[in-house]
């Protein structure tokens, strides 16, 4: 999921150079579109893609029906960040980031663990912040985060045993088209509260830079293989 761009685009690509046959999904029809056909240019890759707003619970469940075969993979990289501070959450921002962060990613699990007759392979994609914690504006998207983690932790624990594999990743920082969006608004509107979380979001990698989405994809594209 989130195979548009950023993290999710990078998996994608590494994915369909190891030769494998993908279902991409995102919201983005344009640049879901445009992540296929490069795939496809590229290495000849076998991509299906699916326009689907993971918002919408029945979106999911229809999703679902059009996935044929059941896969073997199922990556759950799809996420949103809304800077808000702790005392301004309203309901809407909180459901919104719930609904996509948390409540999909358990839908899609269930869906993939109801279909499958053999063990599958589930990697999810949570945040360093779900175990760091962090003030400013990301204290919701970190619950949210958190949320995955302990999704990933308890479907371990109900499948493992039966050969299913399920992994976590936390990114740290990563420079995704996202983040770097967010940034320039940030300071087109002197959003000084945003730019604030940036610097000390940067300031405490120990590398003093930020990753990039293949880095992550190397991860996953190692916890996939068999």
């Amino acid at each position: 999921t989130g195979a548009a761009m950023g993290i999710g685009k990078a998996i994608a690509w590494r994915y369909a150079e190891a030769g494998a046959t993908l279902q991409l999904v995102d919201r983005d029809a344009d640049a879901l579109q445009q992540t296929a056909t490069e795939l496809r240019e590229q290495f000849n890759a076998a991509v299906t893609t699916h326009i689907v707003d993971l918002s919408n619970h029945n979106a999911i469940t229809s999703l679902w029906h059009d996935i044929t075969p059941t896969p073997d993979i199922l990556i759950n990289n799809a996420g949103i960040f809304a800077p808000v501070k702790l005392a301004n959450i309203d309901q809407a921002t909180f459901d919104k980031t719930m609904q996509i962060n948390t409540r999909a990613v358990l839908t899609m699990c269930q869906e993939m663990i109801a279909r499958r007759t053999a063990p599958g392979t589930i990697i999810n994609i949570s945040s360093i912040e779900a175990l760091k914690g962090m003030t400013y504006d990301m204290t919701l998207y970190a619950m949210s985060k958190a949320s995955v983690l302990a999704l990933s932790r308890g479907l371990v624990k109900d499948f493992g045993r039966s050969g299913w594999r399920v992994n976590t990743i936390l990114p740290g920082g990563i420079s995704t088209p996202g983040a770097q969006k967010m940034g320039l608004a940030a300071l087109k509107k002197l959003d000084f509260s945003i730019i604030k979380t940036g610097l000390t979001y940067n300031l405490r990698l120990p590398a003093k830079n930020l990753g990039q989405p293949d880095d992550v994809a190397c991860t996953a594209l190692w916890l996939g293989t068999p």
